[in-house]
């Protein structure tokens, strides 16, 4: 990014994130019954109640923290009683234990949390046996859950992932569940049907796999709010109203201790180019990780390309384009290397050869360059004899007064997502426009934390992208009701 407006970027970025409110004139649940009924669909299709299929009752402590809950068939008989205990005024509680059909001797959970409490550990224990590792969750500003790692007990190899969707007064949206071979998904979605005074659900409809499958009511006691909230800086995503994003590949791409930027797919979406970085923002290593035995690799440096400023692989895989800060303030210079059976090529300057200038590059397979300059989008024609047909997007694309960048595309340019940075955070964000009889429609922000460097993964599953230091993700089908045609852009 050109250096005359970097600093209003790096302010947008520490003031734009969307935080959760935490309102003081909101009591925390004290204890919670739920009731939960077969869902049967009339003639009319409209969802009705059946009968009672389980009762589930939450209680919390003075803190708002679930110290124990339990499940109970229809008649009242306990089903599974979970009890944990707290060293501490914090959000995890150290030990666990539950019970389940009226056992005796029961199954534990040791929780090891990291400094911050954002993400935790579960060792579980089945009655006496060595307790293993089988669960990694992450935690918002709130406290709730917002993604969750399953870990096979005796190899510690993740086989599936959960990730969790809230509304802005806490309410759960949706789960989504997925093996990550690809064999089975699970979808659970929420309807609120009907909440009290504060916003929290009293009724709501469970759609799984879009089929209604049960109708919820449920009663809510109030005690007094002195819950203790982490930073909302702290943990590996922002915290936000809308739409978690979760940590792409956490430990091996998503790091705690370095920052990382710029990711982009190989077509096959099976390997990944992305950069790394320590304390310099402009001097970021460029990395290629692959997927391998259903996880992705420890990624490899790309030493050839020196330190960048960001880089990214073209459309169809066969190029890398990538920029380094020069002290200029023209901005980055630009460089690209062709991939052949032996390798990445020596690099061409780009610069030097015909003029180019930018950052945060999205490079299709008919050569047409998507790029960043001076707090713009531009595009331009790149081939063998050098670069030819410059031009900025037009409005309602760019504006005079904010900063548009790190543009991606799909095939044949119908849609483009990019990141707006604004000092009005309401006119900030990601956003996407579509083309319509030639021109483009007014940018519509998702509703996703404030980010750079969107991508959609080749199997359209996934958007990827940049939020402070972590590459994360967003399930595709989460966006589908705010924005429904975006799985076109396949």
């Amino acid at each position: 990014m050109n250096l005359s407006k970097l600093s209003l970027l790096v302010a947008l970025v520490t003031t734009v994130g969307i935080a959760l409110p935490i309102r003081a004139d909101v009591p925390v649940p004290f204890r919670t019954t739920e009731q939960r009924y077969h869902a049967l669909v009339d003639e009319s299709e409209t969802v009705v109640q059946g009968d009672l299929a389980q009762i589930r009752i939450e209680h919390r402590d003075s803190l708002g923290r679930l110290f124990r809950w339990e499940e109970r068939t229809a008649s009242g008989a306990a089903q599974l009683i979970w009890v944990a205990t707290y060293a501490d005024e914090g959000m995890a509680p150290g030990r666990a234990a539950y019970w389940s059909n009226d056992t005796l001797a029961p199954s534990t959970e040791l929780v090891v949390s990291s400094g911050d409490g954002r993400v935790q550990d579960i060792y579980h224990s089945d009655h006496g046996k060595k307790p293993r590792r089988q669960i990694r969750q992450y935690l918002d500003a709130s406290g709730r859950e917002i993604y969750q790692e399953y870990f096979a007990p005796r190899t510690q190899r993740k086989y599936s992932e959960e990730i969790y969707q809230y509304d802005a007064r806490g309410n759960e949206l949706a789960r989504t569940w997925r093996r990550l071979d690809g064999t089975a998904v699970r979808e659970s979605r929420f309807e609120v049907i009907e909440s009290n005074q504060y916003g929290h659900w009293t009724r709501r409809v469970l759609r799984v796999n879009g089929a209604p499958t049960e109708v919820h009511e449920r009663s809510v006691e109030y005690g007094r709010l002195t819950r203790p909230h982490p930073p909302a800086s702290a943990g590996p995503v922002e915290s936000s109203p809308l739409i978690f994003p979760a940590p792409f590949a956490p430990g091996v791409i998503t790091t705690n201790d370095l920052g990382e930027n710029s990711l982009t797919f190989m077509p096959d979406g099976r390997g990944i180019l992305f950069t790394r970085y320590g304390e310099d923002w402009n001097q970021q290593q460029a990395l290629m990780s692959i997927w391998r035995d259903g996880a992705w690799r420890e990624p490899e440096p790309l030493l050839f390309t020196g330190q960048v400023y960001n880089a990214a692989l073209s459309e169809d895989g066969e190029h890398m384009i990538y920029c380094r800060q020069d002290g200029s303030q023209l901005g980055a210079r630009v460089f690209i290397s062709t991939r052949s059976s032996v390798g990445w090529s020596a690099p061409i300057d780009l610069t030097e050869r015909a003029g180019l200038r930018g950052s945060y590059f999205r490079l299709c397979a008919d050569g047409t360059l998507l790029y960043h300059l001076d707090g713009d989008l531009y595009t331009c024609r790149l081939d063998a004899s050098g670069v030819s047909e410059v031009e900025a997007l037009p409005a309602p694309i760019n504006t005079p007064d904010g900063v548009e960048f790190a543009a991606w595309t799909d095939v044949g340019g119908r849609r483009v997502i990019f990141t707006r940075g604004h000092s009005d955070p309401e006119r900030s964000g990601v956003f996407v426009t579509t083309r319509k009889d030639g021109e483009w429609t007014l940018p519509t922000r998702l509703p996703i934390p404030y980010g750079w460097g969107v991508v959609i993964s080749p199997d359209g599953e996934d958007l990827v992208y940049v939020v402070d230091d972590d590459i994360v993700r967003v399930p595709v089908a989460l966006l589908t009701d705010s924005l429904p045609r975006l799985d076109e852009s396949r």
